[in-house]
C-alpha cells in the first residue's frame, strides 16, 4: 500500500507529489533574448528559431534538475550527489518566448531552497560554434547567433541570484502540469510539432496556392473555349460559298457573313424537318453513301485520300443540300 504524503508543508499552491512529496510544476528554462558572455568577449543572440528547434528540444528530457550549477561533470558517477529532480519534455511557448517544461524537484536542498524563495533557473547545454552574424534583438546588439543547443542540466539559483537569461526563466510553482499553456504545439502526423500560429499560416499558403492554381485554370478554359471557337469560325468561313448557295436555293436571306446565314439557313431546317418527315433526308444520305463505297480505292500508303467534295455523304453540305432538297419538296 502507497502512503500519501500529507504531512508536507505547502510551498505556494504548488502540487505537491502525494507520495514522493515532490513539487510537479511547469518551468521557463530559456528564453528570446541577448545573453552577454564577457568571459568569451561577445554578447551572442538567442533566437526564437534556435530555442524551437526540435533536436534541442528532444535533448530536454533526461537533463537532470540541480541546486546551483554542478561543479562537477554529470556522469553516471555523479548523478546521485548532485541531482535534485527530474526534467521532461517541452516545447517553445510563443506567450513566455522561451521553452517551457515541466519538472519534478523531489531534494530535500532544493525544496529547502523554494521555501526560502528561490525561482530563477538557469541552464546548462552545449551549442554549435556561434555564427558571426552582428545584429540587433530588442533594441540590444549582439556580435553572434547561437545555435545548436543540447540540454543537459536545469540550476535551480538561490534567491539572491539571477540567471543570465534574467528574471523570465524561472518555476512557474503555481501553474500545474495537468493546464497546458495554451500555445502547447499540435503533434502532426510526421511525429513534428507545429504550434497553432505555424499552423495558420501553413493552411493560409496552402490557401493562396489553390486560388492561384483555380485562377490558372480558369484562364486556360477561357482560352481553349476561345480557341474553339475561332477554329469554329475558320471552317464556316471556308465553306462560305456553298452556304450561300444552298440559303439563296431554299430562299433563305443572306446574313452579314457566313455564321449569320448558317443560323438563319439551319432555322429553317429546322423549322422544316420535324419527325418522319427527315425520313426522306435519311435515305438519300444512305444512298449517297452507298454509291460513294462503291468506288474502287488502293489500300496502300502512297495513295492520298480522296478528298471530300461536296454532295458526298460525309460532308457538312451534303446534309445542308439534303434539307433544302427536302425544303423544296425534291425528296
Amino acid at each position: 500500500m502507497v502512503r500519501t504524503r500529507d504531512d508536507l508543508p505547502a510551498i505556494g499552491t504548488a502540487r505537491r507529489h502525494p507520495a514522493t512529496g515532490a513539487i510537479v510544476c511547469w518551468a521557463v528554462g530559456a528564453v528570446v533574448g541577448v545573453y552577454d558572455y564577457p568571459e568569451r568577449g561577445y554578447r551572442a543572440a538567442v533566437l526564437p528559431e534556435t530555442l524551437s528547434e526540435q533536436a534541442s528540444l528532444d535533448t530536454l528530457p533526461g537533463a537532470v534538475l540541480t541546486l546551483r550549477h554542478a561543479e562537477q561533470d554529470i556522469s553516471p558517477d555523479t548523478y546521485q550527489e548532485v541531482t535534485q529532480g527530474a526534467v521532461f519534455a517541452g516545447h517553445y511557448d510563443e506567450r513566455e518566448r522561451g521553452i517551457v517544461f515541466p519538472v519534478a524537484i523531489n531534494g530535500a536542498d532544493a525544496l529547502a531552497a523554494i521555501r526560502a524563495g528561490a525561482r530563477h533557473l538557469s541552464m546548462g547545454y552545449l551549442h554549435d560554434p556561434p555564427r558571426e552574424e552582428p545584429g540587433e534583438l530588442d533594441g540590444k546588439a549582439y556580435d553572434v547567433v547561437q545555435t545548436g543547443r543540447r540540454y543537459f542540466e536545469v540550476a535551480l539559483l538561490p534567491a539572491d541570484q539571477t540567471p543570465r537569461g534574467g528574471p523570465r526563466c524561472r518555476l512557474l510553482i503555481d501553474r500545474t502540469v495537468d493546464a497546458l499553456p495554451p500555445t502547447q504545439p499540435a503533434e502532426t502526423p510526421g511525429g513534428a510539432t507545429v504550434t497553432p500560429e505555424e499552423m495558420q499560416a501553413k493552411i493560409t499558403a496552402l490557401e493562396a496556392k489553390l486560388a492561384e492554381s483555380e485562377a490558372k485554370i480558369v484562364a486556360m478554359s477561357a482560352e481553349n473555349a476561345d480557341m474553339q471557337k475561332k477554329m469554329d469560325a475558320g471552317e464556316i468561313s471556308a465553306a462560305g460559298p456553298e452556304i450561300e448557295a444552298v440559303a439563296a436555293d431554299m430562299g433563305v436571306a443572306k446574313g452579314a457573313d457566313a455564321a449569320a446565314t448558317l443560323d438563319a439557313l439551319t432555322t429553317a431546317i429546322k423549322a422544316t424537318v420535324k419527325g418522319k418527315d427527315a425520313l426522306p433526308m435519311i435515305r438519300a444520305l444512305a444512298e449517297r453513301a452507298k454509291a460513294r463505297d462503291a468506288k474502287p480505292a488502293r489500300a496502300t500508303f502512297e495513295t492520298k485520300p480522296e478528298p471530300v467534295k461536296t454532295g458526298d455523304a460525309t460532308s457538312p453540305n451534303t446534309i445542308i443540300d439534303a434539307g433544302a432538297d427536302l425544303v423544296k419538296g425534291r425528296m
